[in-house]
This record gives structure tokens, sequence and C-alpha cells, in this order.
């Protein structure tokens, strides 16, 4: 057996449901596939994760409409500080 220092670890979420990339996904079929080839390969994908805890993210407040480009950057460099 190897030490986790000899092990290389990644995180892929290429099998899970939803599409990550607008007209790229894959069907249950393609996933089989995948996920065979992976095993064939001697990949571990034993869950090392666990959920602690999932809670639905604050509701977002209403944008507002600024009235030109000035203001916009204005607004972005002194109150949001993203520029």
């Amino acid at each position: 057996m190897t030490s986790n220092a000899d092990r290389v670890m990644i995180f892929d979420t290429t099998l899970r449901d939803g599409e990550q990339s607008p007209g790229c996904s894959m069907t249950q079929p393609e996933k089989l596939r995948v996920a065979k080839a992976l095993a064939d390969l001697g990949v571990d994908v034993t869950p090392r994760l666990k959920t602690l805890k999932v809670t639905e993210p604050p509701a977002r407040k209403a944008g507002i409409k600024v009235p030109d480009v000035a203001t916009l950057v204005n607004k972005l460099k002194n109150e949001a500080k993203a520029i």
C-alpha cells in the first residue's frame, strides 16, 4: 500500500448530474462507460468527502439601475471594492 505522499488526489465532478458547461453533457450510458474505463485503469473512486451541512444561500437583494457608466464604475470602485 502506498502512503498519501505517494498518491495524486484529483477531485473531479465529471460524472455528477447537471450540465456544467452549456452544450457539454453526458448521457447515463456515457457516464457508465467513463466509470468503467476509470475502474479498468485502477482509479480508486472511493468517496472520501462527507457532507456536513447543506443550507440555502441568502436571498439576493434587488439590483439597481445606474444612470451611466461613470456611476457604475464609481459604485464598483467605492462601494463594492470590486475594481
